[in-house]
């Protein structure tokens, strides 16, 4: 059996080439011994494989995770930049709420102060109605 072509490019290859031929020598054992050898190195290399296409997979992960924690980072970044203007724009309408209300509280107080000195005027007007209507009376008689 001619294992050169089997194992070619593999480290310690013409040990391995030695050795299977040793065995190959030994007869059914010894090629039940080199077929098992082929099928190690065929389960080792798929292990090899399997192994590098994890380490493949968990690299786009950790790529996967870094954009999307870029993104929430960019997105609290405008959450944060919403909220203070939020709360910028929320004093501004408080104090605008403000001012309008001392405005018109001031404006219901003069108009009350108003009310006030219109009412004392009517009480003088009648009394110097009814002062009118006794002197007119008086002077009738």
């Amino acid at each position: 059996m001619d294992t050169s072509t089997t194992l070619q490019g593999v480290p310690g290859q013409k040990q391995a080439e030695t050795a299977l031929d040793n065995l190959a020598g030994q007869g059914i054992l010894g090629s039940l011994c080199v077929i098992m050898i082929i099928a190690l190195f065929f389960a080792v290399r798929a292990i090899l494989r399997a192994k590098d296409d994890r380490i493949g997979d968990q690299r786009m992960m950790i790529e996967a995770l870094q954009k999307l924690n870029d993104a929430s980072r960019e997105l609290a970044i405008e959450l944060n930049k919403a909220s203070s203007n939020l709360v910028v724009e929320s004093a501004k309408n408080q104090d605008a709420v403000k001012n309008a209300l001392t405005a018109q509280d001031r404006s219901l107080t003069d108009l009350v102060q108003t009310v006030r000195e219109l009412r004392d005027e009517e009480l003088q007007l009648r009394v110097a109605v009814t002062d009118l209507r006794h002197t007119n009376g008086r002077s009738a008689r």
